[in-house]
């Protein structure tokens, strides 16, 4: 076992609470800009970084990362399961905030909604 490995094996509960502290302390310096107000367009800026973020270069980098742990991962493992985890998150990773705003910005149209549906019976021999 190397050294490094076995700092890591010896010091997992080190570790893990450092890695929470740097990811509170992250948190921390990108929501300290941040007022709260009664509609909410002070997080307007910080939505859009983190979007710009997940669909930019970063997520780009993360995605790409997903696939190869993933396909490193199936060729150790010897299953194809980690692949399919990996390009998952890369989807998932890249498409979350479309969906996050097409499911809370979603309405309906009064004039498309009372539509009605007209379906055409044929046995597609007359044009």
């Amino acid at each position: 076992m190397t050294s490094l490995s076995k700092f890591a094996t010896d010091n997992r509960k080190v570790i893990s609470t450092l890695f929470l502290i740097a990811f509170a302390l992250a948190l921390f310096c990108v929501l300290n800009s941040v007022n709260a107000g009664s509609e909410g367009k002070e997080f307007s800026e910080v939505y859009d970084k983190i979007t710009g973020w997940a669909q930019g270069t970063l997520g780009k980098i993360l995605a790409l990362t997903c696939i190869v742990v993933g396909t490193a991962f199936t060729i150790s493992r010897g299953t194809l399961i980690y692949a399919v985890i990996g390009i998952a998150m890369c989807l998932v990773l890249y498409n979350a905030p479309t969906v996050i705003d097409g499911i809370l910005s979603a309405t309906v149209h009064a004039d498309t909604a009372l539509e009605p549906v007209k379906a055409v019976v044929t046995n597609g021999l007359l044009k």
